[in-house]
């Protein structure tokens, strides 16, 4: 009777298998049928309204972010950002470049024929009942015309491609769902094994999704025409919340309106998790899942409960010596090897970038490998919010009494100020250029020994890059940080010759400039390469900057053997090298710690020094 009882068990536990396999097979063959049916997004383009809720300010994505949006290949669409307080860092910056504020709080295009319309800057003020986001949303719908056909929404962490906007809003353009979403796929910044177990729990749950009765909406990317956010009342409807699309999704659902999942419009969001910070990240999600879509929840425990239940009756019987038990471990390990090439397909089908296929397939071992390892991890960790109604979301702790009842239990101060060295908005400088009736050209190194003169650059002719001021606290005393953090987009440092120095990435954060470096003939005809050979090149706005060691900077103060001298000072206080050391030796990734430094002697320091 028990061997009996078993058996059923283990073929239930197959079948669960096999169907999540044939799911993720079926990605691509949906994804397909969808891109037939929609195309590119490009007929019967409404007017949008985009809403964006800002908090804080990140070097590396906030400024991608906004250039993205900026660009967005659509007709019709204008942008609202909402934020909680006029200090927040992100609404000084955005204040600054489209030289807005409280009392001019809107930006209009100056080109008539461009498809983003207008700007507006919306301060929501401090949520008392509600989660911040939600309480940021509900001031930007009082912005809200009777033109605006449809309103969309994005999270400022997202990284969307020109297309983005009109992909997401095809299903609703031609009439086919009156909202629609996506979803993200998260991609390991470095290969630690909190970032790989979060990427491949996450991928599991973006192949899962898109079937008609099961789909909801992800506040990263979604949309809802107005007709049914005027029939859902959703400014009443999120009154209270704490949570934006869940809640949305249900109350559409239950009004009987279908919600599409674009899946060619995954988005790689690139994370960064140690233990703590993926636990509670995990945690978050999923209790907000339990109260704002209870019978997902429900159907997500049973799921990953009974593959547990599975997998530890075979554990035993392996361990009472039950030979047979061998069979849907190897059954299981076979489906599992079909399903992680099937998931790798579905990546690579929708990033076509190395850096992004390179870190999730680096992910991948775990798929391969460690299955039961990582599903029963998953459900370690949903099972870790039944009892849990408290979350910690951008700093601020919540207590979720309903989905329509919030308490804040503690919201810090707004202490962040706009960082040093952010760089300005690459729509600005497209009509800055288009202005001057011609486009930035690449500026010129002109060499010189250091004991003449500083180095200069020569422009040419209307080019925006010329001598600019800004203003940098670099600490005099610099010291260690108790962690090492990866270095972000936009200045890092100052060389001596007056340009600034950016870490090696392009604005994706993955392309390694030097790697991807390339040519495009000028209007004279002449090959003008992206970094010149001084491993440099201006921004939109005028910036130059060098991406990796600039040889004609070195060649100004070092001699062919010698030792490297101090070409520069980072925005830590600690000197910048040449990769020379002081017998004139040729330095090595294998001589330098992580953050390529090195404590040596130098011709300045003759005592020594941490220097990069």
């Amino acid at each position: 009777m028990i061997e009996r009882t078993l058996l059923i068990i283990w073929g239930i536990w197959l079948l669960v298998i096999l169907v999540a396999a044939f799911r993720v097979f079926g990605f691509l063959f949906e994804r397909r049928r969808q891109d037939r049916r929609w195309g590119n997004g490009t007929k019967n383009q409404q007017p949008v309204a985009l809403i964006l809720p800002v908090k804080g300010f990140d070097l590396q994505a906030t400024p991608r972010f906004f250039d993205s949006i900026f660009a967005q290949n659509y007709r019709d669409y204008r942008v609202i950002v909402c934020f909680e307080s006029w200090d927040d860092p992100v609404a000084a910056w955005l204040c600054e470049h489209l030289e807005v504020g409280p009392g001019n709080p809107v930006w209009t295009h100056p080109e008539a024929d461009d498809g983003l319309r207008s700007v507006t800057l919306v301060c929501a003020g401090v949520s008392m009942g509600e989660g911040q986001k939600v309480h940021n949303q509900i001031a930007a719908f009082r912005d809200l015309t009777g033109n605006d056909a449809v309103i969309a929404f994005a999270d400022a962490d997202i990284v969307c491609g020109p297309d983005w906007l009109a992909r997401l809003v095809a299903p609703i353009n031609q009439g086919t769902h009156p909202l629609a979403s996506t979803y993200r796929w998260l991609v390991p910044k470095r290969p630690t094994l909190p970032n790989q177990l979060a990427s491949v729990i996450n991928g599991s749950i973006t192949t899962q999704g898109g079937g008609e009765l099961t789909n909801v909406l992800w506040g990263g990317s979604m949309a809802i025409s107005r007709t049914v956010f005027d029939e859902l009342d959703v400014p009443s409807l999120f009154a209270g919340s704490l949570n934006d699309d869940l809640r949305l999704a249900k109350a559409a659902r239950k009004a009987g309106h279908k919600i599409a999942f674009v899946r060619s419009l995954i988005i790689p969001t690139v994370v960064d998790f140690n233990w703590r910070t993926f636990f509670e990240f995990t945690k978050r999600q999923y209790t907000q899942v339990k109260f704002f879509s209870p019978i997902l929840y429900t159907g997500i425990n049973l799921v990953l409960g009974f593959y547990v239940l599975g997998a530890a009756t075979i554990i035993a019987a392996l361990v009472y010596g039950y030979f047979y038990a061998w069979i849907p471990v190897a059954a299981a390990y076979v489906i599992d090897q079909f399903r992680a090439l099937a998931r790798q397909q579905v990546y690579l089908s929708l990033f076509p970038e190395n850096g992004i296929r390179q870190k999730l397939f680096a992910a991948g071992w775990l798929e391969h490998m460690l299955t039961p390892f990582w599903i029963i991890l998953h459900w370690l960790l949903l099972a870790s919010t039944w009892t849990q109604n408290r979350i910690t979301w951008a700093g601020i702790t919540y207590r979720i009494h309903s989905i329509s009842k919030t308490q804040i239990l503690h919201r810090p101060a707004i202490t962040d100020r706009l960082p040093a060295g952010a760089p300005g908005l690459a729509m600005l400088g497209s009509l800055h250029d288009r202005k001057r009736g011609r486009y930035t050209q690449p500026i010129i190194p002109v060499t010189t020994r250091a004991e003449e003169q500083p180095i200069t650059f020569t422009t040419a002719t209307d080019d925006p890059t010329v001598a600019q001021s800004y203003d940098y606290l670099i600490p005099m005393t610099p010291t260690k940080a108790a962690s090492v953090t990866s270095t972000s987009l936009g200045v890092i440092g100052l060389m001596i010759s007056g340009a600034s120095l950016y870490n090696p990435y392009e604005g994706d954060g993955s392309t390694v400039a030097t790697q991807s470096n390339f040519s495009v003939k000028n209007v004279d005809g002449v090959d003008v390469w992206f970094l010149d050979d001084c491993s440099g090149h201006p921004t939109p706005m005028g910036q130059y900057h060098y991406h990796a060691l600039p040889k004609c900077v070195t060649a100004t103060v070092d001699t062919t053997d010698g030792p490297s001298h101090i070409i520069g000072i980072a925005f830590d206080g600690y000197p910048i090298y040449g990769d020379r050391d002081i017998n004139g030796n040729q330095l090595t990734a294998d001589d330098l710690d992580e953050c390529n430094g090195i404590t040596s002697v130098t011709p300045e320091f003759t005592g020594g020094v941490y220097h990069y």
